[in-house]
């Protein structure tokens, strides 16, 4: 059997298969922009699961649900997932009312799986 090698496909194993974004210290003025290129980057490091500190936000924007969504998608093609920790309330609350608690693996400020 020959194997053919891609110069342009990592061969070695990602450093860190996890990586984590602190949400409350994105710049509020540029937080949507800066949060889907600090989620690229993660993507494309390597990192196979996403954790999202939403600690201290009280609510997700549809943006930020959709940034999440995209980089959920690529994480599930490489048998990652993401996860949202230090979730308030009104992050649960939504989470459930959009059925996303079913997407996302979701942490509450305990710590504990929120629900």
């Amino acid at each position: 059997m020959i194997e053919t090698v891609h110069p342009e496909r990592p061969t070695a194993e990602p450093a860190n298969e996890t990586v984590t974004v602190i949400l409350s210290q994105l710049d509020p003025a540029d937080g949507v922009s800066q949060l889907r290129w600090e989620l690229r980057d993660a993507v494309l490091s390597g990192a196979r699961t996403v954790v999202v500190d939403v600690s201290g936000v009280p609510s997700l924007s549809s943006d930020v649900v959709s940034s999440l969504l995209g980089v959920h998608r690529l994480c599930r093609v490489r048998g990652g997932r993401v996860e949202l920790v230090g979730c308030e309330p009104g992050v649960v609350d939504l989470l459930y009312r959009t059925a996303l608690w079913r997407v996302f693996h979701i942490r509450d400020r305990q710590g504990g799986w929120a629900r």
